[in-house]
């Protein structure tokens, strides 16, 4: 199992418009994020893996928020916040040395989010009604 352990720094985004579009996210907001880079150089995400690689303790900072959660990546769902304030259940596991998170939000639409890993980077791919963005990070 790959070891995600680091602080990362968003890089760059592909397609983020039509994505968070697809979340649900308001107009003007999408404008703001757009406006920002989406975060890109200003969103870290620092994670520590357990041994054994069951678990994973992530701490976000973007400039739209900063939170903290862990991440047991063993099949069983769990609720999470999903974004800044959402509520879902995520169901996370390994495949093969990428992690796949899939949420399913309280309002019914699922999300896929597929982290993968070479060398020092990082890229986290997201899947919703068809629509692919990707999030590509830097290990610091």
């Amino acid at each position: 199992m790959a070891d995600y352990s680091g602080v990362w720094v968003l890089e760059s985004t592909e397609n983020m418009e039509p994505f968070v579009a697809a979340e649900g996210m308001p107009w003007a907001m999408r404008k703001v994020a757009n406006t920002m880079g989406w975060g890109v150089g200003k969103h870290k995400v620092t994670i520590q893996m357990a041994p054994g690689g069951d678990e994973m303790k992530v701490h976000e900072v973007t400039p739209m928020f900063e939170r903290s959660y862990v991440i047991h990546i063993n099949g069983t769902p769990e609720e999470q916040m999903v974004g800044k304030s959402n509520k879902g259940m995520m169901v996370s596991v390994w495949e093969g040395q990428a992690v796949k998170h899939t949420v399913t939000k309280d309002n019914g639409k699922v999300t896929t989010a597929t982290r993968t890993m070479a060398g020092d980077k990082m890229d986290v791919e997201l899947t919703l009604d068809g629509i692919t963005a990707k999030r590509h990070f830097k290990k610091q």
